[in-house]
């Protein structure tokens, strides 16, 4: 597994045991100011982009750096890899196309700039390109050529990643809504109204869209027409993407904890105390929840019942 930390570095652990196979940088003076995205692989290459601006592809192997290239700000949120392209973008307000092998921009695809910084991590659908900005609007271009189809704006800010499922949209906003889009035309298909932000990248599963808000709720919401059917109340706001495994729905709040709750019914099936704020998105593979804690501490927990199975703490 590879994640990125508060101190600067990428770091691959062994996902069965949590021991260290590398670190990138490897000198211990150095440092990419910080990692707030989600390592992303694909073909045995590990990419990145970090808080000095710049975006790294590494090999996955060893944690060699096979090229990097610069923006002009902070790179806060993931990236999107198809079709040998690295899509992401900067808060320097570009959604940059790279070629994925030798980290060239790729020609042909038009320069695409936002009115405000890009946080949030590109998704690609169906041939289109879907990134929001903190200037309020939610952008979808052509994958191949960067040509704009639509673009909508909301009242607030859109700092999340969106999410894209069965021809909708999902997006959450500051202006303490969640909206649902047609995928092709951008329109309104839906708006749902929380008590304060949404931050985190809705997961869709199953006709269900589940998002936590920074108003301490984490809510299971109708895929067609945005009809409530649970929430659940936690100690802090919930701003990481759940995940889920055969039985559960699982998801972290600012209150130290790691909640897995039935997906029917929003009932509580476990919970895991970090004693530190989990705010990044959690995943899951082969029986296990990794969650990774403020104080920069991974844990490895059981996804049947929140045992700790390993943890580590970068540095």
């Amino acid at each position: 597994m590879f994640v990125g930390s508060s101190t600067g570095r990428v770091f691959a652990l062994d996902a069965a045991s949590g021991q260290e196979k590398w670190h990138f940088p490897s000198a211990d003076n150095q440092t990419l100011g910080n990692v707030y995205a989600t390592p992303v692989l694909s073909d045995s290459v590990v990419y990145v982009g970090a808080y000095d601006g710049k975006f790294y592809a590494l090999d996955a192997n060893d944690g060699t750096m096979k090229w990097s290239y610069p923006t002009g700000g902070p790179i806060v949120g993931g990236a999107a890899v198809a079709a040998g392209r690295v899509y992401f973008g900067s808060s320097d307000t570009k959604l940059y196309v790279l070629d994925a092998t030798n980290g060239a921009p790729v020609a042909g695809f038009k320069p695409f700039k936002a009115n405000g910084a890009i946080w949030a991590t590109p998704v690609l659908a169906n041939g289109t390109v879907y990134i929001s900005s903190l200037d309020g609007q939610l952008y979808a271009l052509n994958a191949e050529t960067g040509d704009l189809v639509w673009q909508y704006k909301v009242t607030g800010s859109i700092p999340g990643d969106p999410s894209v499922a069965a021809g909708r949209v999902y997006a959450g906003a500051t202006d303490n809504k969640l909206y649902a889009l047609d995928a092709a035309a951008g329109t309104v298909v839906w708006e749902f109204q929380a008590e304060r932000w949404f931050w985190a990248k809705p997961f869709v599963l199953g006709g269900v869209v589940y998002v936590g808000a920074l108003d301490n709720h984490f809510y299971a919401l109708n895929a067609e027409n945005g009809a409530k059917i649970w929430d659940f109340t936690t100690g802090g706001v919930i701003r990481g993407e759940a995940t889920t495994s055969e039985s559960a729905i699982i998801f972290g709040s600012a209150d130290g904890k790691a909640y897995a709750l039935d997906p029917a019914t929003g009932t509580q099936k476990w919970q895991f105390d970090a004693g530190s704020p989990l705010l990044a998105p959690l995943s899951y593979y082969r029986g296990v929840v990794y969650a990774h804690a403020q104080d920069r501490t991974v844990y490895a927990l059981d996804a049947s019942n929140g045992a700790v199975q390993w943890k580590y703490q970068t540095r």
